[in-house]
């Protein structure tokens, strides 16, 4: 299970960004579903106490990111999900500065030794005079289950005819 994307445009990374940051303000956890053509969120309250309201946002890996890398859970499941806390998410977007060189986000194993053991890894390039800089961030996250990815599958829009 592998995620890694890295985007270097300032619109770009400021979508992504933009995406994220309203999305925590919907809901108390997120759920991101990676799969090779992109990334889902869903701003779901429905995922404890089965409320029908549920919001989402698609980020398609060829619009958006210089280099996306994706292996899934299995061959014949493609996917990743996963939850992350808005709380701590939207704590280290308000970090952030508006003058970013690069973003990378990637999927890793968390420190030894801790009950977590996945988290998100963020790292920012800021340009400089002399250097880059760059800033990291980690956030906790749970991988869910397969048994609870049904409703938080993409569902199909049906085809429509616009009349001028």
């Amino acid at each position: 299970m592998k995620f890694r994307f890295t985007t270097t445009r300032l619109e770009a990374t400021n979508a992504v960004l933009g995406s994220m940051k309203a999305a925590t303000k919907l809901t108390t956890n997120l759920i991101f579903r990676c799969s090779p053509t992109g990334i889902h969120i869903v701003a779901d309250p429905s995922y404890r106490s089965n409320s029908p309201l549920m919001s989402r946002c698609e980020l398609r890996a060829e619009n958006l990111f210089y280099e996306y890398h994706f292996n899934g859970v299995s061959a014949e499941h493609n996917l990743i999900y996963f939850d992350v806390p808005c709380l701590a998410l939207s704590n280290i977007l308000a970090t952030f500065h508006s003058c970013i060189k690069s973003l990378k986000i990637k999927l890793d194993n968390g420190p030894s030794g801790e009950r977590q053991r996945f988290v998100l890894k963020f790292t920012v390039e800021y340009p400089s005079l002399d250097n880059s800089r760059y800033i990291h961030h980690d956030v906790g996250i749970s991988i869910m289950k397969q048994k609870y990815w049904a409703p938080f599958e993409e569902q199909p829009v049906d085809p429509f005819n616009v009349i001028e």
